[in-house]
């Protein structure tokens, strides 16, 4: 029986250390804060199964009921907290709480000396609009929130736009490549991006 516990120990650590990780969130990729499930559904106000350009498309596994993604970021030092059609929600141990723990479906986090603060707010769901890249469905799709928290030095309101591309990988995750004034960029390659035979 010890025996049966030393070989089980190191899996249960490396769960463990998964399980923190992903509730920290505090590297890139999705997290989820399952506890907090219990809490009243979120209604989703853009569509996650749609068609467009003649193709149908279904992204519903790429959102998070209760948590949100972490974007891989090589180009600032902030972090960003995404989510498809659904806000991020997040604790106050998770990166993404800065900005309020459950409001946008798109978050600015900057790291400081005094913790992790809240940015902008980089767009609402109610103006969550899905479209085509290019001209056809294999162009890739694009999801942008408007409405975002105005920018401080020209005014605009801020605006996500995810690009998102067919691969082999199913989940891959958002990547953020940029900003182009008060637009802010994420890439996404996935299989759920590709349409649907």
């Amino acid at each position: 029986m010890l025996q049966l516990r030393l070989q089980l120990a190191p899996f249960a650590l490396a769960a463990l250390f998964a399980v923190a990780a992903a509730h920290l969130s505090l590297e890139p990729g999705p997290f989820r804060n399952t506890h907090l499930t219990a809490s009243a559904p979120q209604k989703d106000t853009c569509e996650l199964a749609f068609e467009l350009g003649g193709a149908k498309f279904n992204v519903s596994e790429l959102s998070v009921d209760v948590g949100g993604w972490v974007a891989t970021n090589n180009v600032d030092t902030d972090f960003y907290c995404l989510n498809l059609c659904r806000t991020v929600t997040s604790e106050r141990n998770c990166i993404c709480y800065a900005c309020g723990g459950s409001q946008y479906p798109a978050e600015q986090v900057a790291k400081t000396s005094q913790g992790n603060q809240c940015q902008a707010y980089l767009g609402k769901l109610s103006g969550a609009e899905w479209s085509l890249k290019g001209t056809t469905p294999a162009d890739g799709l694009v999801l942008e929130y408007r409405g975002g928290e105005a920018d401080k030095e020209t005014h605009k309101e801020r605006v996500t736009q995810i690009e998102m591309y067919c691969s082999k990988d199913p989940w891959g995750g958002p990547e953020f490549i940029g900003q182009k004034d008060s637009t802010y960029l994420f890439r996404w390659n996935s299989s759920f991006a590709c349409p649907l035979q």
